[in-house]
């Protein structure tokens, strides 16, 4: 929904709201591979539909924070910085974030679960089931 609304801002006014969403107004990104992030645009929706048609599995926070856990220090170790998947070398690219390698993973690791899993928990616990 952020990047929706970031590119939806940066149609609007030229500015995206926040560097999520930079490379698509990036003329050195091919069309084609910008056009590969529309499925943001659908992904929310879609989303809530299957929680609401198939339910919401009350213990998948766990799983969901153990897989990150898992899948952060890898996609650290397997990928290059200049790629920055899962935000794992810089987060939102911001150099001036930069913090040692180790500590930034466990900051991720930390962040994810606590800002972003917990709080979509509680809120996908008020669907009926």
């Amino acid at each position: 929904i952020a990047w929706n609304l970031s590119l939806l801002r940066g149609l609007l006014f030229g500015k995206p709201e926040s560097r999520w969403t930079d490379y698509m107004f990036d003329p050195n990104h091919p069309p084609y591979l910008r056009a590969l992030s529309l499925f943001h645009l659908f992904l929310p929706i879609l989303l809530l539909w299957l929680v609401w048609r198939l339910g919401y599995d009350r213990d998948a926070v766990m799983l969901q924070t153990l897989l990150a856990w898992l899948l952060l220090p890898l996609t650290r170790w397997l990928t290059r910085e200049k790629d920055n998947i899962n935000w794992v070398y810089r987060f939102m690219g911001r150099q001036d974030l930069a913090l040692p390698a180790a500590a930034h993973v466990m900051t991720l690791m930390a962040a994810l679960p606590l800002l972003v899993y917990l709080p979509t928990h509680w809120i996908l616990q008020w669907l009926p089931a």
